[in-house]
């Protein structure tokens, strides 16, 4: 059986990688596997053995994308067409001008990776605080939706059937033993503290919100003002497309966007994964690697002091009250800097996946602060968050792998 799977996302690796995780998947149960990929994606298959093909950004153009499917589709000759996910993929249609109807022609098993469970979350997506987009519905279409936990709930939801979205475990004497090499080429001492902050493509964009642009400027600011007041030996250690205007000084180190054995050494080292995202698929490679993770979200519009006083219930400091001369106002988000607030939330209702991993108000400076002492140098309550994250993958291994429920859907 060979499977095609369309990995379009153009700015963001997380959805590809769902996909890469899938294939392997399937090939240890005798499958094969092919991905159409956008050749920012690149990266992550360089160490891979998958058939790629590898598309540009002129692939928006309204023929190109179906042109490269069908030479790729009779190249190939798979047995069924997986999307990596539904919601991106959405995204290169519309963009590409391409009815999701062409899909059908190739008269194969159409499944998708629903990152989202859009039954469950609904069709309306609130992005860039302002802009709502309404997601088209492809029930009509697709034969069987997969939805990946992290961050779907355990429990089957009304769209798709939920399955375990975890990496491999680390094979534990290689990453001890590049734990410490990792954290001197950063310049972390072994009593130092190392903050791994990772951003994406897309979100250094410049968006036409400027709400958007705003929080993007201004909310890692605040993050290297709360790291700073922990003192000289936290250092923050950022993994992304471009460095980020942050001086801390010294504190701040940049990482381009690296190849996963890379990332995982990265991993290896750090004290703690900090997000402003809780849909980041690195966070289910962290709670694999047994790496402390945490939140910060935002549910309050604050529009000056006096919405966050009431808001946090206790007073604002003087750095936060400049901070939010510069920033406000502050929308709530999920997914810094875009928003999905609303949208997100069905997701996270009842869900494990908020218990394993804790998620604090940005901008109660208090209980960060507090949170982030903990998480750095209380070991009792790193122990305890490694514990609930420990005991959270264990769960989800109980779950069936995307292979299973793929096979199933297209024997």
């Amino acid at each position: 059986m060979k499977h095609l799977i369309l990995a379009l996302c153009t700015r963001g690796w997380g959805e590809t990688v769902l996909g890469i995780r899938m294939a392997h998947e399937l090939r240890r149960i005798g499958h094969e596997c092919v991905f159409l990929t956008h050749e920012g994606a690149g990266p992550l298959f360089a160490n891979l053995s998958f058939p790629v093909m590898k598309m540009g950004d002129h692939a928006t153009m309204s023929e190109f994308l179906t042109i490269a499917l069908r030479l790729f589709f009779d190249q190939c000759k798979p047995d069924s067409i997986i999307l990596a996910d539904y919601y991106t993929t959405d995204l290169a249609f519309d963009k590409s001008k391409t009815s999701p109807q062409f899909l059908k022609e190739f008269q194969v098993p159409l499944g998708a990776i629903d990152t989202w469970d859009l039954k469950r979350c609904g069709p309306h997506m609130d992005t860039m605080f302002d802009v709502t987009r309404k997601i088209p519905d492809w029930s009509d279409l697709l034969d069987y939706r997969l939805t990946p936990v992290p961050i779907a709930p355990v429990e089957a939801g009304p769209g798709g059937s939920p399955y375990c979205c975890l990496p491999p475990a680390p094979r534990q004497r290689v990453m001890k033993k590049v734990s410490r090499h990792v954290r001197r080429s950063l310049g972390v001492g072994d009593e130092e503290r190392m903050v791994l902050f990772l951003t994406a493509s897309w979100q250094h964009s410049q968006f036409t919100s400027e709400n958007c642009n705003r929080i993007k400027r201004w909310l890692p600011e605040l993050l290297s003002q709360y790291l700073s007041k922990l003192g000289s030996n936290v250092h923050l250690v950022h993994v992304g497309p471009a460095a980020l205007p942050l001086e801390m000084n010294g504190q701040y180190r940049w990482v381009p966007s690296c190849a996963p054995d890379t990332f995982n050494a990265l991993l290896s080292g750090a004290d703690l994964l900090l997000g402003f995202n809780v849909s980041a698929s690195t966070i289910a490679k962290a709670m694999v690697y047994g790496l402390p993770c945490m939140l910060l979200i935002n549910s309050h519009l604050v529009k000056g002091t006096d919405d966050l006083s009431q808001a946090i219930g206790g007073g604002v400091s003087s750095e936060m009250k400049a901070w939010l001369k510069k920033a406000a106002p502050v929308h709530p988000y999920y997914m810094w800097p875009v928003g999905f607030f609303e949208f997100i939330a069905p997701l996270l209702e009842n869900n494990e996946y908020c218990d394993a991993i804790p998620s604090f108000e940005v901008l109660d400076e208090e209980r960060v602060l507090e949170e982030l002492d903990k998480m750095l140098f209380n070991a009792t309550a790193r122990e305890e968050q490694v514990d609930r994250q420990f005991h959270y993958v264990e769960r989800l291994r109980q779950l069936p792998s995307a292979a299973t429920l793929v096979a199933d859907h297209v024997q």
